[in-house]
């Protein structure tokens, strides 16, 4: 199910905007915009005069909406009184009248408002002054796909935009999730090296993989270093790989172990020497491991520095002149960094396939996940989206 929502924002988030949290994947809220028409959306549901007339009122605010079913055409809910009771395939919901495509859209809509049981679900940013966004998981599955597991911490999400930035909640389970304080200066971001195409990084990388690992199963050897595995600082970077490269792209892995692992690395150091698997052959080229078939690419490689420091590559060799890093102070700092660059990975056909088209265009995406401040609370994401000079300069 899509939908449209009109609505006169209140100051808290009406009983029937909660109503619909739990039955809908997505809520993206919107102004008014001083175009001449309305969206295509309001000349389908409404017809034109109506459209026009409540295009010209700037007081109201519009909401679009994507619901359990995916590819399901999209309603349109209006706040208003009689004069919009007499619309086809429409229901009263409290204050406001919701605008079905067909019978059939409308049917759906209606056995979802009355089988749904009570959720503490909130997004009270959709109360505020547009625009914001509200989602939940099924929603990122869609927009990710196999990248899906890797966002478990941002599975029901409300942030409020404005411009380029954007800033809220987010929590791995359903949450009232409440609007934040906006930033006071924007997020510090630089612009991605080549050929850097995703940087992760941050003081702990449980938060992203150990939902993930523990739905897997841990390879024997790393059983017993899990702990602090997850729990070292860490750079995670996807790279583009050279155009003679069987892979387009490579994974690149930095961990920084405290001091006090240092017997644990060193162990880990022996196992991983004598550890030989039919299928994955490793050899030594000084202090680098490979794996690599026989006649065929490497396939992945890892260096042991003498400070303690972890390179893990994937998809790639490990260069001989490689270096050790100091950790910058975005790795030390709690929480998780990431900086995204998808016309880079769009060129790499490495995006999600479920992602809008539109993000293929957008140059960066960075974006900081702040840990709650107790555990089962939501936690903070605050952002801003860089887009092509010529594409920020048509933009609406």
């Amino acid at each position: 199910m899509a939908a449209l929502l009109w609505a006169t924002a209140p100051k808290s988030a009406s009983p029937e905007l909660r109503q619909l949290l739990p039955i809908s994947d997505l809520i993206q809220a919107f102004p008014a915009l001083p175009r001449p028409q309305p969206p295509t959306l309001w000349l389908q549901r409404l017809p034109q005069p109506l459209a026009q007339r409540l295009w010209r009122n700037k007081a109201i605010s519009w909401f679009q909406l994507w619901g359990e079913h995916a590819g399901a055409p999209p309603y349109l809910m209006l706040r208003g009184g009689a004069d919009l009771d007499g619309l086809p395939h429409s229901l009263r919901l409290g204050h406001y009248r919701l605008i079905a495509a067909d019978a059939l859209s409308l049917k759906s809509l209606q056995q979802s408002l009355d089988n749904q049981n009570r959720s503490e679900l909130r997004c009270e940013a959709l109360a505020g002054s547009p625009p914001a966004l509200f989602w939940q998981g099924e929603a990122l599955a869609g927009w990710l796909g196999s990248w899906a597991p890797l966002a478990e911490p941002l599975r029901w999400g409300c942030v409020t935009l404005r411009g380029d930035r954007f800033w809220g909640q987010v929590s791995a389970r359903p949450a009232a999730l409440q609007p934040i304080i906006e930033p006071a200066d924007p997020m510090a971001s630089s612009v991605l090296p080549e050929p850097v195409v995703l940087r992760l990084q941050g003081r702990r990388i449980a938060p992203l993989l150990q939902p993930l690992l523990d739905a897997l199963s841990w390879p024997a050897v790393l059983l017993p270093h899990r702990s602090w595995l997850l729990n070292s600082p860490f750079q995670l970077e996807l790279r583009g790989n050279p155009e003679d490269s069987p892979y387009r792209a490579s994974l690149w892995l930095r961990l920084w172990p405290a001091d006090r692992h240092r017997s644990d690395v060193a162990r880990l150091q022996r196992q991983l020497e004598n550890q030989q698997a039919p299928g994955w052959p490793i050899s030594a080229a000084g202090p680098i491991r490979r794996i690599q078939q026989p006649d065929g690419p490497v396939q992945a490689g890892w260096r042991w520095f003498p400070s303690g420091e972890l390179l893990v590559v994937l998809g790639a060799d490990v260069p001989l002149a490689s270096q050790p890093q100091t950790p910058s102070a975005a790795v030390l700092r709690q929480g998780l960094q990431l900086s995204a660059a998808p016309a880079a990975m769009q060129q790499l056909q490495l995006l999600p396939m479920g992602l809008p088209a539109l993000w293929g265009g957008l140059q960066q995406l960075d974006a900081q996940w702040k840990p709650a401040p107790k555990p089962g609370e939501p936690s903070q994401l605050v952002g801003s989206l860089t887009w092509p000079v010529a594409a920020a300069s048509g933009s609406p």
